[in-house]
Formats: C-alpha cells, sequence, structure tokens
C-alpha cells in the first residue's frame, strides 16, 4: 500500500509540476534556407489539444491566412512518437494527446534576411493552445554564431525571455542578425533603436536618437511615467525621403523609416509610441485578451488611431519640435483627406470603427468602414480638445480625458467600455460634451472644424497658392552622390533625364554626409527659388557633368489655410497658448517641406 501511494503520489507531484510548466518556444534562424524552424513544447492536460495560428494581428484589422505559412507542421511525444492530428479549419490542428505528457510542435515558416538580418512579427510565427493563452510563455533562440536577438521582453541569465501570457509573446516582434543598434535611457529605463536593410548606413543616426528621446520624454511627462521595463524601436530603413508606416506593441514598434527621415516621420514615431497607452493599456474591451480567430468589434478606433494621430501633432508642437504652423498644415491635411470622402455624410465615426470587419469584403482593413477613422479621428481629437477648453474656460482639455481613461485601464485593469469616452468628456465639461460625441461621434456629418478654430482665434479659408513649378521630382540613393532625378515632365525633356544626379542647385552642392541632411539642404535651396526666376543646376549624366538652366513656371492652386485670425483676441491667444504651447516661429526648412516632399519620390 505504501509502495502504491508513494506512486500515486510521485504521478500526482509530476503532473502538477507539468501543469506549472512554461509552454516553450524555441526559434532557430537558418538565413541560407530563408526560414525559421519553430520547436513548441506544451505541457499536456488533456487527451485532446487543440493548436491554432491567428488569423490577424492586434493593430492591424485585417484578416490574414498565416495558416499557409506553417510548413511541414508534425506532433510528437516526449518518446518522440508521432502523434495523430485533425484540422477541422485551416488555423486549427486538434492533436490526439491521450497518454501523452508533453506535446512537441515542429514547423518552419519562411523568412527571408535582408542585408544579414531577420526580423519577424508572433502571430504569423508562433502557435498558442486553444484556452490555454493566458499561461506563461518561454521563448529561446538557436541563432548563428555571433548574432544577437533584440526585443522588449527581459532577457533572463539563461538567455531565454519569459512571457507572462501568449497575448504578451505575440506581441513583441524579434530582430536578430547583423543590425546597426543605439541606446539611450528614459525613465531611468533603456531604449534600444534596432536599424536593418542595406540603407542602414545612410541613417542620419544622432537625429533619430534625438527624434525617438524626444517622443520618449515627452510622453512620459504626458503620463507620468513609462509603463514597461525596456523598449525596442525596430527600424527597417527604406528608400524613402520621408513618410512609412508603422504597428505598435506593448514594448516595441514595427516602424518603416525612411532614409530621409523627412518631417513627417516624428509623426509616425510619435504615433507609434503614443499606442504604448492608448490602445496598448487604453483600449476598449474587445482589444484584449484577444480571440485570434475574427476581428474584434469596437466603436473606438476613431479614438485609439485617430486621437491617437491627433496627439502624435501636437504633442511635437507643443514641446516645440515643430513650429505651429506646421500643426496647422496637419489641420488642412486632415480636412482635405476627409471632405474628399463622401462616405463621410452617410457613416459615422463610431460605425466606421465598429464595421471596419466588413470593409474589403468581410476581411477588413486597417483604415475604417467606409470612413478613415484615422483622419477623421484626428479632427474629431481637434475638436472636442477645443469644445473642452472653451466650455470650461481653459480649465480642462481632451488631455484630462486621456489619463481618466488610462486610470481606468493601467495596471493590467480590463479596458473600458464603449460608452466610457463619452462619460468622461461629460464629467470634465458637463452635458454639451456629451451632445457633441453624440452628434460628432454617433452620427454621419460634416465636423465643424472652422467653428472651432474660430473659438481659438484661428481662421481656415480656401487661397490661392502659386508655387514654382521646378518640373522633375528627385529621391537620395547615396548623399555623397546628390540628387537622383525620379520623373522629368515633358517641359523639361530636352535637358533633363530621369535617372541623372544633381549635384549642384543655385551653386549650392548637392553633397551631405546623410541623406537626411542632403533632403534637407535640398528642400530648403528648392525653397527659396521664385516664380519668373531662372534656375541653374548642375547635372551628372552618360556624358558628364553639364550646366543647365531653366526658368521657373509656376503652378497655382487652391489650398485649406489656417492661421491667425484679425479678431484674435487676448483669450483666445492665452487658450491657443495651453492648447499649442508657446508661439514659435516656423523655420523655412519645416515651412517648405511641408509641399515639397510631395514631389519627392516615395
Amino acid at each position: 500500500m505504501r509502495t502504491i501511494r508513494l506512486l500515486i503520489g510521485s504521478a500526482a507531484m509530476a503532473f502538477a509540476a507539468l501543469c506549472l510548466a512554461d509552454i516553450g518556444y524555441k526559434v532557430k534562424a537558418l538565413p541560407e534556407q530563408q526560414r525559421l524552424e519553430v520547436t513548441m513544447t506544451v505541457p499536456v492536460t488533456s487527451s485532446t489539444t487543440a493548436l491554432q495560428v491567428p488569423s490577424w494581428s492586434p493593430g492591424a484589422y485585417v484578416l490574414r491566412d498565416f495558416a499557409s505559412g506553417i510548413r511541414d507542421i508534425r506532433f510528437t511525444s516526449e518518446a518522440g512518437k508521432e502523434l495523430a492530428f485533425t484540422k477541422p479549419e485551416a488555423f486549427t490542428w486538434n492533436v490526439d494527446t491521450a497518454n501523452v505528457k508533453a506535446l512537441t510542435a515542429t514547423y518552419w515558416v519562411a523568412n527571408n534576411p535582408a542585408d544579414g538580418a531577420m526580423h519577424y512579427s508572433g502571430p504569423p510565427t508562433y502557435l498558442y493552445v486553444v484556452d490555454r493563452k493566458t499561461e506563461p510563455c518561454l521563448l529561446t533562440f538557436d541563432l548563428p554564431h555571433g548574432w544577437l536577438a533584440v526585443l522588449g521582453i527581459d532577457e533572463r541569465r539563461d538567455g531565454s525571455y519569459r512571457a507572462e501570457d501568449y497575448d504578451v509573446l505575440a506581441d513583441n516582434p524579434v530582430t536578430m542578425g547583423d543590425f546597426l543598434m543605439d541606446s539611450y535611457s528614459a525613465r531611468g529605463k533603456p531604449h534600444y533603436i534596432v536599424y536593418r536593410g542595406r540603407l542602414k548606413q545612410h541613417i542620419d543616426r544622432e537625429f533619430v536618437m534625438r527624434m525617438c528621446r524626444q517622443v520618449t520624454e515627452s510622453q512620459a511627462e504626458f503620463f507620468g511615467g513609462l509603463p514597461y521595463s525596456k523598449y525596442v524601436w525596430h527600424f527597417s530603413v527604406s528608400p524613402a525621403m520621408s513618410g512609412g508606416g508603422g504597428l505598435e506593441h506593448l514594448s516595441s514598434t514595427q516602424i518603416g523609416l525612411a532614409v530621409g527621415v523627412g518631417p513627417s516621420t516624428m509623426y509616425l514615431c510619435a504615433h507609434e509610441f503614443f499606442h504604448l497607452w492608448n490602445v496598448k493599456r487604453i483600449r476598449s474591451y474587445p482589444l484584449g485578451p484577444f480571440d485570434y480567430t475574427q476581428l474584434p468589434k469596437t466603436g473606438a478606433l476613431w479614438w485609439l488611431e485617430g486621437v491617437t494621430d491627433y496627439y502624435a501633432s501636437l504633442l511635437p508642437t507643443r514641446t516645440g519640435w515643430f513650429g505651429r504652423d506646421e500643426f496647422y498644415r496637419q489641420v488642412e491635411s486632415n480636412v482635405n483627406r476627409t471632405r474628399s470622402n463622401e462616405e463621410r455624410l452617410k457613416v459615422s465615426p463610431y460605425d466606421a470603427s465598429y464595421r471596419v470587419g466588413e470593409a474589403n469584403n468581410g476581411r477588413g482593413n486597417s483604415s475604417g468602414f467606409g470612413v478613415n477613422y484615422y483622419n477623421t479621428g484626428w479632427l474629431l481629437g481637434l475638436c472636442l480638445d477645443i469644445e473642452l477648453r472653451t466650455a470650461t474656460s481653459g480649465k480642462r482639455s481632451l488631455d484630462d480625458v486621456m489619463r481618466a481613461l488610462y486610470d481606468q485601464c493601467k495596471d493590467g485593469r480590463p479596458g473600458f467600455e464603449e460608452e466610457s469616452i463619452r462619460r468622461e468628456l461629460v464629467r470634465f465639461g458637463a452635458e454639451k460634451l456629451g451632445e457633441a460625441y453624440d452628434k460628432w461621434v454617433m452620427q454621419p456629418g460634416e465636423l465643424p472644424v472652422e467653428q472651432q478654430l474660430e473659438k481659438m482665434g484661428l481662421s481656415m479659408r480656401l487661397r490661392m497658392a502659386r508655387d514654382p513649378d521646378f518640373g522633375f521630382s528627385w529621391t537620395i540613393d547615396d548623399p555623397s552622390a546628390g540628387l537622383r532625378l525620379t520623373t522629368v515632365d515633358p517641359s523639361r525633356a530636352e535637358v533633363l533625364k530621369a535617372g541623372e544626379q544633381v549635384v549642384e542647385i543655385a551653386g549650392v552642392s548637392m553633397r551631405s554626409a546623410t541623406i537626411r541632411s542632403l533632403r534637407d539642404l535640398a528642400s530648403q535651396v528648392l525653397a527659396r527659388q521664385q516664380v519668373g526666376t531662372e534656375l541653374s543646376i548642375v547635372v551628372k549624366g552618360e556624358d558628364g557633368l553639364r550646366p543647365v538652366r531653366m526658368m521657373l513656371g509656376s503652378k497655382v492652386a487652391e489650398r485649406l489655410r489656417v492661421e491667425p485670425a484679425p479678431y484674435s483676441n487676448p483669450v483666445m491667444q492665452r487658450l491657443r497658448d495651453a492648447w499649442l504651447g508657446p508661439a514659435r516661429e516656423k523655420t523655412e526648412a519645416v515651412g517648405s517641406l511641408a509641399r515639397l516632399e510631395l514631389r519627392e519620390a516615395a
């Protein structure tokens, strides 16, 4: 009897220990084979173990066929025995684990190295155990000699990375291999800037460091701290002069970084970083824990994406990275984009968010159903912010609403209810703000941007703009070689050819140390040119250097312009200062780049 009891007790202890074990993931990088091999180990708790791969990535509201990327999958027991399985859906594997203590799944996913580095996201790479996503996960790597891996989870002494659950594991992309890395500290926490891609050597790393640090410090000040132990900027360097795209994560971001690091790059970085709070912590209930089999339904994406975009413009203005004129250009841009879409008169911002899964024939998109919740949400942030400020004589603002929502959701608390945004608006601005919410958010129609700006002593009107017509667009491949012409208008075809290099403009050499500094230099020189004057450039073509002179014609167009109104008074000025920060003069470079980058190659 004693022997039997000991055996039963030992078995029970072993089973308990197995149940407490982490779900393991080992990722082996095979750059020459352009693949990642994944080994997943699962403590078995039932006779059938169901595994799935996500059908979408949080932050990108589009259904994806990640299942087709899971190759050569096989399942074995702790004894190495092959286990049978069925597939009720393309993204599900039901494995027979009767009398099995530990399940091992092995498979590979394609991953093409870029200039010696490999990068991957969690959802297409990691399977999860159905109904067990809350269990801890342990990640290890098998890397080629000399390779390092960087991700937003703290490394343990043995080189492994432990995530508290699958959601955290999947929300931490990984860069490994040959990359460049810089670091800085903010609020006592380490931050890593990781560059990959063939153009990474041409990045102005000092400038990017200042930009990332400014974003970090200003937003930490806004929210009163940083909600992570470490942070990683994963930058894939693209040949563009400005712009790009990104995806937010719990303690990192993935960004396609324009090698020219143009003005919109700051907005992109500020947007993705602000998501650390607004989306990752401040979120509606459907946005975590996640159901990876279907897109979430939330009517708050206009707030989570659009108002995030609003603050990505507002905070750099308040802290002096940009002057007010650049913020006004952002107002104009968002008004133009929103009002060019007739669906705004048929679809409310709430419905554009809630019905995003119906877009693209039921596969969803990352912009909204009918109406773009980025542009519309940006303007809603502006209108609600001004309404709060003017209704309370400057005592309250949208900042208070954002921080109140953070207080509701921080420290791992559940997300907010859909009506919480309205409730907080009313709390700080009385029922007038509730009425504004009901009209502007819940109903389709035109947002009263002009009327709101007038309350701050600003006017927005159509103005005739007359800009020089250079007749060419350009990009930069090598900052020591000048500007490469990407397109040439027919009117310039006799003197210029696409592919040629411009090495001098108006007597100024078009060579510099970095692509960003050359982009700034070229944009400033071009911005000084006047309609009706002669422009001299030096071009390097197949036959060597040649001078080119051209008369500058003009492009005339109507443009929305936001500017201080003549009726602005001291009360409006004080409200404006509290909203945008101290008034700062626009620089010539910033003022011109907003226009000139439209002629640069994407």
